[in-house]
């Protein structure tokens, strides 16, 4: 934890995705949306398969609203919504 911050990281995941570094902070910036993932060494255009990855594993594991690839008006181009 630091500060407001929670991070972590994960380690050799596999040959193809390597390490993956992970903060995690509550955020107001995106209307319905008031946390912030962001998975460093990772884009949508560098490494989709990556960010895939990560988004996958949350949707899996959660229940939250998911939004992320967000627009030049900051809507996301991939959202999955709240599961009860």
């Amino acid at each position: 934890m630091n500060g407001d911050v929670f991070e972590f990281y994960f380690s050799d995941i596999s040959d193809m995705f390597g390490d993956l570094a992970v903060d995690v902070e509550e955020f107001d910036g995106y209307e319905g949306f008031v946390t912030s993932i962001d998975v460093y060494g990772t884009t949508w255009t560098e490494r989709p398969e990556r960010v895939q990855f990560f988004f996958d594993l949350l949707v899996q594991r959660t229940t939250w609203e998911l939004g992320a690839r967000f627009d030049e008006n900051d809507r996301p181009l991939v959202r999955r919504t709240l599961r009860k």
